[in-house]
């Protein structure tokens, strides 16, 4: 008698654990967070901000704030001549089993443009995933900007180069010598011993010498 009871409640046991695996299959299946889903999605869907800038360099800084946000470009496309489409996606961690998040560049007027972010797990049933990545990108969108701001700037103070010396980099030190170009993301110095070096704008230079 105990031992029937023992083998009903393996039975019992194995059903259950059979039913669990498969509501988490169909769940992976037919609710996860797949690049079609994320494409297909209203072009509404998401949380929304207007930057004061132009849909091009919007779009630049987008596109950077998608590695700088920790995320992985999966897909990269312009729907029409005033809308582009960014999916990108993080994977699995040991908290998680991975989002994807939809940017949406959207241009309203010769300086302003909407972006849109709509983030969603792969995985319904994974609680711990990040719900929302709007807030980081938004952010990374912004200080790009403001660097291309910042460096457009210097380059209507200064018309000619010829008036910077050299650069300073991060620890102090000085790199004297001839600007042969300046970008929103390099700058190229010819030292004075006829060297041409490059440098990241962004992460490589803190200021210049006139």
């Amino acid at each position: 008698m105990l031992k029937k009871s023992q083998n009903d409640f393996l039975e019992l046991f194995n059903v259950a654990g059979l039913l669990l695996a498969f509501v988490l299959i169909s769940a992976s299946i037919t609710g996860c967070a797949s690049t079609s889903m994320m494409r297909s999605a209203s072009i509404e869907a998401g949380e929304a901000k207007t930057f004061n800038a132009s849909f091009e360099k919007v779009l630049e800084a987008a596109r950077k704030s998608v590695t700088q946000s920790g995320l992985e470009f999966e897909e990269d496309t312009q729907l029409d001549d005033q809308t582009w489409i960014i999916i990108c996606n993080k994977g699995v961690t040991g908290w998680s089993w991975g989002e994807r998040a939809r940017i949406t560049v959207q241009k309203k007027s010769e300086s302003k443009t909407l972006v849109r972010v709509l983030t969603r797990r792969k995985l319904p049933t994974n609680i711990t995933a990040t719900w929302d990545f709007s807030p980081e990108i938004f952010s990374n969108i912004e200080s790009n900007l403001q660097i291309v701001k910042s460096t457009s700037s210097a380059l209507k103070t200064d018309q000619s180069l010829k008036g910077i010396k050299g650069i300073v980099l991060p620890d102090g030190s000085v790199i004297e010598g001839k600007i042969l170009k300046m970008s929103a993301d390099t700058v190229i110095i010819q030292t004075q011993d006829g060297k041409v070096l490059s440098y990241s704008f962004e992460k490589e230079v803190r200021g210049f010498v006139k």
